[in-house]
């Protein structure tokens, strides 16, 4: 039996304008996502510069006179981020939920108009299995990693302009590492989308061919192609398997990749910034912790 020829649609910009009419819908619960993952964001840019008020007046300055209001502040700020992160967390899961939930719905009502052609085919399995699968994945995109980017981003922003703000030199020292953890980061993730499309893939035909091994069981045996419908499912698995173990190595690459950078930029904060240590612990502490959270 020949294999059909698979056609993939490119769709321009990623697919996006395709997504906004959903979106829409839920706009109020995304900007109130967005602004307190900004929120957050400012809370942990707060947090090492409180550490650094507190090793410079408490430690270096013996001096303990404004450890109440400190202490209250410390503690409100952290509930404060606690409050935040919360609602951006709901709001986010919600999203994703009523998405999933749209975009299935609309696939569900496209299906019913497709001609009898179509399911002759394509295994209803592998349908479901798109359908399940894709729309889990465009759910999550929009939800926890249209945050996950809104945090990161603004902390990268957030954290280089306070150390220049701080110190220009070792800061400028601390960036330069960016653009390799950028290249590095390119190169994995083009391979590791590659791969995990071609995982989805699989999976869609494997449960296709539980599908046709359930519903086509009479016909299955009428024609005697017991071993022939296993030796099928037995290739599916086997790919599934081995395209598994490379996304498995790759991930684990990529981990190892971007933790030597990161063990790089403090090493360089380390190595340059021991001068500040002397009169400046507080300072020396601030650039470790943006240092390392930037990775």
């Amino acid at each position: 039996m020949e294999k059909k020829e698979e056609y993939r649609a490119s769709l321009p910009f990623f697919g996006i304008p395709r997504l906004i009419p959903y979106m829409k819908k839920y706009r109020k619960t995304l900007i109130l996502m967005i602004i307190c993952g900004l929120c957050g964001t400012g809370v942990d840019l707060a947090l090492p510069l409180l550490q650094r008020y507190a090793l410079n007046h408490y430690i270096t300055g013996r001096t303990m006179d404004t450890l109440p209001f400190y202490v209250v502040l410390y503690v409100a700020i952290i509930l404060f981020g606690a409050v935040v992160n919360y609602i951006s967390t709901r709001n986010a899961w919600t999203t994703e939920v009523s998405v999933n939930r749209d975009l299935r719905s609309a696939a569900f009502d496209h299906l019913q108009k497709l001609s009898f052609s179509y399911f002759n085919q394509n295994a209803v399995g592998y349908i479901h299995s798109r359908v399940m699968s894709d729309t889990g994945r465009v759910g999550s995109l929009v939800s926890w990693t249209l945050m996950d980017s809104v945090w990161h981003l603004s902390y990268l922003v957030g954290s280089i302009a306070v150390m220049l703000a701080i110190n220009a030199r070792l800061a400028l020292m601390v960036v330069l590492i960016l653009p390799l953890i950028v290249v590095l980061f390119s190169l994995f993730q083009r391979k590791l989308i590659r791969a995990n499309r071609e995982i989805r893939e699989l999976n869609s035909k494997i449960t296709g061919d539980f599908n046709e091994g359930i519903t086509g069981a009479k016909t299955i045996k009428t024609l005697v192609i017991e071993e022939k419908m296993g030796r099928d499912f037995l290739s599916d698995t086997a790919g599934m398997k081995r395209k598994g173990i490379h996304v498995a190595r790759l991930r684990g690459l990529f981990a190892l990749t971007m933790n030597l950078a990161s063990s790089l930029a403090l090493a360089i904060v380390l190595w340059k910034g021991g001068y500040i240590a002397e009169n400046e612990v507080g300072t020396f502490s601030l650039f470790m912790s943006y240092a390392q959270g930037m990775m």
